[in-house]
């Protein structure tokens, strides 16, 4: 029965015609054609036939050409070594695509001082680099010797005796590196704010120091370190912005009184300050540039401004060397026209208040030639 099944087959055209044959000769021929062709296509214009291949290629080279990216380097401060840890790590350590002896050689030329001597007898092998990976870690990686060095720093800041917006900036720049280093170590400073504002706040000047107070004004609430902080960064701001923008009296678009010929008597009795031979000499900061120019004057809140004028004997109607009661000049504020300087002028006052708090403040100064104009009166 199957030899007779077998000879149907035979005679089926399908077979006996070779039809799977032929298609393969015609596949292959065809397939060797394609090839061909493309060869040739490729040959011709090769600049419109880039791989995908050679796109990653491409890339990779594009950023070869960027800057190299420089080693850390690590000499035993405990302070330096979490940075260090994490990007020797990262960059060498954790790279699979260097040899451990690769890693040996670089973790040796990152090294100096106090770290480098502990790998220094360690010779560069394949094998020894996970040693001296060991040893740093087990020598640097303490806890508590890491913590203590933060809150070293933080308790170390020194005062800061004059106005200075480096010194200001240096403090909350530590400030925020320890606190970030304290909490990489899974130390939680969110509860120290009252603590470090109360230190902090006392390091600042005086000036300082009292302008922070003045800025708490009747809140009974304890400040946080990010209100301190951005009390500082804008104090900061302000003086070097004073710094860069206010010039001595000789450039006369600074002066803020206006020159005439009906105000050359003022302004010769306001040069009556101390002069050295650069010209006027500041009551206050002893620079070339009077008082109403002075940074360390205008950055003062209002009655520390009023405080420094009395302490310095001048006149507070023209910032002069004398006494209001001679005061030469006819100018006035220029904000309410009371006698008084315009960087003494008070806002929050009305006017009335104003001129009430300058005679107060003058009346003693005032007071002979106060009492002769009343009987001239009479």
């Amino acid at each position: 029965m199957c030899q007779a099944h077998s000879e149907v087959i035979e005679e089926e055209s399908y077979i006996k015609h070779r039809i799977y044959e032929r298609c393969q000769e015609f596949y292959v021929h065809a397939k060797a054609v394609l090839l061909e062709q493309r060869e040739t296509i490729e040959t011709s214009n090769p600049s419109s036939c880039l791989s995908d291949a050679l796109v990653p290629e491409i890339r990779v080279s594009s950023r070869r050409n960027l800057p190299k990216i420089s080693l850390p380097a690590f000499s035993g401060d405990y302070h330096a070594w979490r940075s260090f840890h994490d990007l020797f790590a990262s960059m060498v350590g954790e790279n699979d695509d260097l040899t451990n002896v690769e890693k040996m050689h670089y973790l040796k030329t990152c090294l100096k001082g106090d770290a480098a001597r502990l790998v220094i007898n360690l010779k560069v092998t394949e094998n020894t680099f996970s040693i001296a990976w060991k040893n740093l870690v087990s020598r640097y990686e303490n806890k508590r010797v890491l913590i203590s060095a933060q809150l070293d720093r933080l308790l170390s800041l020194k005062p800061i005796k004059s106005k200075s917006a480096q010194e200001l900036n240096t403090m909350i720049a530590t400030v925020t590196e320890s606190l970030g280093a304290l909490e990489a170590l899974n130390c939680l400073t969110s509860a120290w704010d009252p603590l470090l504002v109360h230190q902090l706040s006392r390091l600042l000047d005086e000036d300082t120091r009292e302008a922070w107070e003045v800025k708490l004004g009747p809140s009974t609430s304890y400040p946080t370190l990010k209100e301190f902080e951005e009390f500082v960064i804008g104090h900061t701001r302000a003086w070097e912005s004073l710094g860069s923008s206010i010039k001595p009296v000789k450039d006369k678009g600074r002066s803020s009184w206006p020159t005439n010929k009906s105000d050359t008597k003022s302004r010769s009795m306001i040069a009556t300050a101390p002069t050295t031979k650069g010209g006027v000499e500041c009551r206050l900061c002893k620079s070339a540039h009077y008082l109403f120019n002075c940074p360390t004057y205008l950055s003062q809140p209002l009655e520390r401004r009023k405080r420094t004028v009395l302490k310095l004997n001048l006149c507070f109607n023209c910032l002069g060397s004398h006494a209001a009661n001679r005061c030469p000049s006819s100018r006035r504020c220029r904000k309410c026209s009371y006698k008084h300087h315009t960087t003494l002028h008070d806002d929050r006052k009305s006017h009335l208040k104003s001129v009430n708090k300058t005679d107060s403040d003058t009346s003693t100064i005032n007071a002979p030639s106060s009492s002769a104009s009343n009987s001239e009166q009479k």
